[in-house]
């Protein structure tokens, strides 16, 4: 029942995405990037619970999420799709990857003052050098 809910949130922020993607072409200055990005990682996450993180289609809505991410001036939201990489990475048993995401994250967090995303780099980090 809940793995049912998880597919059916996908399928609607699928949906959003779409509509999104479709605005930003005809009229840039109507949705921000930060937007985008919190619809595509939202997104991820819903694949994430519904498909697992093995998935192929996780993987590439959190490397979209990763695309969008660079459009974000503030690192902090950009976590979460690091996060979902990083997460893919390890359930795939890729560890050079899992490392530069692990790398990438702890480096982003640490450089932001009282980041509380730095706690979560921190273990991403461990875990992958573990």
């Amino acid at each position: 029942m809940v793995g049912q809910a998880y597919k059916e949130a996908a399928a609607h922020l699928g949906k959003a995405i779409e509509l999104a993607d479709k605005l930003a072409a005809t009229a840039p200055s109507t949705t921000s990037a930060s937007s985008r990005l919190h619809l595509q990682s939202s997104y991820g996450q819903a694949l994430h619970w519904a498909e697992g993180f093995g998935a192929p289609a996780t993987a590439a809505a959190f490397a979209r999420a990763r695309e969008l991410a660079g459009q974000v001036e503030d690192p902090s939201e950009r976590f979460s799709a690091y996060w979902g990489i990083w997460g893919g990475h390890l359930n795939r048993s890729e560890p050079a990857p899992m490392r530069q995401m692990a790398e990438l994250f702890l480096r982003e967090a640490a450089a932001q003052p009282n980041c509380p995303e730095a706690l979560v780099g921190h273990r991403v980090s461990g875990h992958t050098c573990f």
